[in-house]
């Protein structure tokens, strides 16, 4: 059995962040969810710049710009 191919979507949007958000919650009797980050110093002190979200099986890897969304990304 193969996987579907993974397709990117650029989160820049507290809309977009909102809908995310719905489609994990559609989904919560599944188990999984994969979650990235990059930034700078990735800590207490630290910043993050990149969040990249997985929702199996959406094949869709959510990129979320934090330096754009700021602290409205969270």
């Amino acid at each position: 059995m193969s996987l579907p191919e993974a397709q990117n979507k650029i989160v820049d949007s507290v809309v977009l962040i909102q809908d995310l958000v719905e489609d994990i919650v559609s989904r919560v009797r599944k188990s999984l969810i994969f979650v990235d980050l990059d930034g700078v110093n990735l800590s207490r002190d630290g910043s993050v710049a990149i969040m990249q979200v997985l929702v199996p099986p959406n094949p869709t890897v959510h990129v979320i710009d934090m330096n754009l969304l700021q602290d409205k990304g969270f």
